[in-house]
């Protein structure tokens, strides 16, 4: 198995607590869309903690219940720089999705450089990500975990993360895994 290739060497997970919960993602794709809009209104529409939405082209109907909802903010068009920093910066990283469809460049870019990672089932089925995520299926499961992880004071898992994503995940070894699969007689 060689795992999706992304911008990330090494882990590097800020120290300290972040004030936000974020989601990110290509909000003109309808699945994201969908699942900001279930954020919204399913998981933060009674939470006292501060969610933030960051993505290209968000609909109108997501702009609106935005609005509607005094702990959400929502960023258009941001670069890569700038949801990267968002990822460091938020306590949380939360990343549900509808569709079971392999490993996500945003959970990477999240395990990598975020802190905690909450995800539903088909976010990390068949993954290897399982075990450094809070996996949450429903809405309440989703309180439930928020209400946990946004009052920690630190991210503590940082060992197990590099284990994983540097042994598992890292692009020089997905390269030697390429270049042994091409080339079987040549060593590393």
């Amino acid at each position: 198995f060689i795992s999706a290739f992304h911008p990330y060497d090494q882990v590097d997970i800020r120290p300290g607590k972040g004030e936000f919960a974020f989601y990110h993602g290509n909000l003109g794709v309808g699945e994201n869309n969908e699942v900001a809009l279930f954020l919204v209104r399913k998981v933060f529409n009674d939470l006292p903690f501060q969610l933030v939405i960051a993505g290209t082209k968000p609909s109108e109907e997501l702009k609106k219940a935005v609005k509607e909802n005094k702990n959400v903010t929502l960023f258009s068009d941001r670069s890569p720089e700038e949801i990267r920093e968002m990822i460091a910066n938020a306590q949380c990283n939360i990343l549900p999705t509808f569709q079971a469809t392999g490993i996500r460049l945003k959970l990477l870019a999240a395990l990598f450089g975020g802190r905690h990672c909450i995800v539903n089932s088909p976010m990390v089925v068949n993954t290897g990500l399982e075990s450094l995520c809070t996996i949450a299926d429903s809405p309440e499961e989703m309180k439930n975990a928020l209400n946990n992880i946004m009052n920690l004071s630190t991210f503590s898992d940082t060992g197990k993360r590099v284990e994983v994503l540097e042994n598992n995940f890292s692009n020089k070894g997905n390269a030697n895994k390429l270049k042994r699969l091409l080339f079987p007689g040549i060593q590393d």
